[in-house]
């Protein structure tokens, strides 16, 4: 599986096309698979790193990312 993965702050030249290995989902999770995204000026500030102050965090992790092989916990039953 591949996904779209940046690794530091900066525009679209910080885009890295990469090999990606999701985890098994563990229990009370789904596993989702996403067949089409966008992007919107909120998920470009974040790269570009213009809402350090809001999100409060130094760099986004890969967990924050929605891509195909994103798990969440499910809705509980």
């Amino acid at each position: 599986m591949k996904r779209i993965q940046y690794h530091r702050y900066g525009g679209p030249d910080v885009l890295r096309l990469e090999e990606f290995q999701p985890q098994a989902p563990g229990r009370g999770q789904v596993l989702v698979r996403v067949r089409a995204a966008a992007a919107n000026a909120l998920d470009w500030k974040i790269r570009s790193g213009q809402l350090r102050l809001m999100t409060g965090r130094g760099f986004p992790a890969a967990s924050a990312t929605t891509s195909p092989g994103w798990s969440r916990p499910s809705a509980p039953t």
